[in-house]
């Protein structure tokens, strides 16, 4: 698998549910996100089998302090983009990526319910997974999808 212990002076692995405080702004990271190219990927090397978000509610229930902020790879079905636009190349060689799709998406949208039954919605949730800027918000939330080399300045 991959070596996490390599040393960047500008990256920061962290563990998923990682509650990451800067500026006084609470930021809680949860990674995961599928290879839509993963057949045309070597396993191990460039794909992992199980690159799903993990749903942890027992991690979410004991967040006490709060999050302003949360950065995932992919995001909740209530956030473009809305149909499979960009996958269906793969969906054609792939016959489970579809299906694995949707089970990825309703990961995230599994920790959107949770945190907002528990009343600890964030203000923003920064993802980048789909590869085009995007803004909307919902429920209160503001989503940021970022594109490829897009940086965002975070703001409170």
């Amino acid at each position: 698998g991959f070596n996490y212990n390599k040393n960047f002076s500008n990256i920061t692995f962290v563990a998923d549910y990682t509650i990451i405080q800067t500026n006084n702004i609470n930021i809680l990271c949860i990674g995961g996100g599928l290879s839509i190219d993963r057949l045309h990927r070597t396993e191990g090397k460039s794909y992992w089998k199980n690159e799903f978000p993990i749903y942890n509610e027992e991690e979410l229930l004991g967040i006490k302090d709060g999050i302003d902020v949360i950065v995932t790879h992919t995001a909740p079905h209530y956030t473009p983009p809305f149909t499979k636009d960009g996958v269906e190349f793969f969906i054609n060689y792939d016959r489970l990526l579809e299906e694995d799709v949707l089970k990825e998406r309703s990961i995230l949208t599994k920790v959107f319910d949770c945190l907002l039954s528990s009343n600890k919605l964030p203000k923003k949730w920064y993802y980048g997974h789909f590869h085009f800027s995007n803004f909307m918000t919902y429920k209160g939330v503001d989503f940021c999808g970022l594109d490829v080399y897009e940086v965002a300045e975070l703001r409170i």
